[in-house]
């Protein structure tokens, strides 16, 4: 993060209200970093290739997607990560600091918690508003067993599909500080990903 800023980096990504750009952005906006940001590209692979091919130095996006992608860049230690999103490091990178841990002051970090918030959240389950609250906590503890259920695990391993499941506890507490965010932190968010243009 030091190096990058100091010099510049080109990093590409599809369009300004993606993934893959918000992230880049935002750590240009408030860690200083040099980014230039190259729009454009049609598709998230489209980006991959653009770096293989050298017009392209950086690219946000999931270790899944790499996985996917191009499986050897991380067999081969072909990437150098320089920060990650969510609420803990990935095991496979464990050096590459969390977003939030980059944060210059307490209310950069509450405003990276925000803008990181998304990719904290994956893919989850919902039951819609004014179920039972015993009917949700039955539908968390089956989903966690299935999550550690021995006979699933083995599956997705076959499948090599990457899973992090996470408590809809977590989840739910995740949405909430969402939802509450103060509006200073909302708007200051906004402008450090470039959408108060």
């Amino acid at each position: 993060v030091a190096d990058l800023q100091k010099k510049q980096a080109t990093l590409g990504g599809t369009g300004p209200g993606s993934s893959i750009v918000i992230y880049p952005t935002v750590m240009n906006s408030l860690l200083g970093t040099k980014f230039k940001i190259i729009t454009g590209y049609k598709s998230s692979k489209a980006v991959f290739l653009a770096m293989e091919r050298g017009e392209i130095e950086a690219r946000s996006g999931s270790i899944t997607s790499i996985h996917k992608t191009f499986p050897k860049w991380m067999s081969e230690k072909k990437l150098n990560f320089i920060a990650q999103i969510g609420l803990e490091r990935d095991a496979e990178i464990p050096d590459a600091p969390l977003l939030v841990e980059l944060a210059q002051s307490e209310e950069q970090k509450k405003i990276m918690s925000l803008i990181s918030s998304p990719g904290q959240l994956g893919h989850p389950y919902l039951l819609p508003p004014g179920v039972a609250a015993e009917r949700v906590a039955f539908a968390r503890k089956a989903f966690n067993a299935v999550m550690a259920d021995p006979v699933f695990l083995a599956d997705i391993k076959k499948s090599k599909v990457d899973i992090s499941p996470i408590k809809g506890e977590v989840i739910q507490k995740i949405i909430s500080d969402v939802v509450n965010a103060p509006k200073d932190i909302v708007a200051k968010a906004r402008k450090a990903a470039g959408k108060d243009k």
